[in-house]
């Protein structure tokens, strides 16, 4: 079995420089005809979520790079930012999404923006609205990163 590497992934900046990174490191693990499943959940990234198996090329330095995703893994990423530099708002954010059966990842205590994982078999139109319902009371503003078929199909804001 092959270490696990780092994917670099190119990102598109808006008109206000968001993301604030031209590219996100993504750590992989080696997957099956050649290819690299996701680890971990993207922070800026919206080719990827958590579990896809990726093509990659590799450039003069061994780096390797997102190509494509080859298999995509029915997982969704969304984004979330407490409005509040408030580290028990930001666990309680995360604890509530975790109840839904999602998954998050904390920026850094300095900077609580959430990276969510949304499996497949998780109902989204019950995060949208826990979300949705945070947004309303001003406590935090979300995004969309990726999001799969499955949740797609059952995506509540039309």
């Amino acid at each position: 079995m092959s270490e696990p590497r780092k994917i670099g992934f190119r990102l598109e900046r808006d008109d206000d420089g968001y993301p604030p990174a031209e590219n996100e490191w993504l750590w992989a693990t080696h997957a099956h005809d050649g290819g690299w499943m996701v680890d971990n959940i993207p922070w800026y990234s919206r080719d990827v979520s958590l579990g896809d198996v990726v093509e990659t090329h590799e450039d003069k330095d061994g780096q390797l790079w997102f190509r494509a995703t080859a298999e995509p893994s029915g997982h969704s990423t969304l984004r979330v930012l407490p409005r509040e530099q408030d580290a028990g708002l930001a666990a309680r954010l995360r604890r509530g999404l975790e109840e839904l059966g999602c998954t998050a990842e904390q920026y850094s205590r300095k900077f609580p923006m959430l990276a969510v994982d949304v499996p497949n078999d998780v109902d989204i139109t019950a995060v949208v609205a826990y979300l949705d319902e945070g947004e309303t009371r001003d406590a935090w503003g979300w995004e969309t990163g990726l999001l799969s078929e499955v949740h797609r199909s059952q995506w509540p804001r039309q």
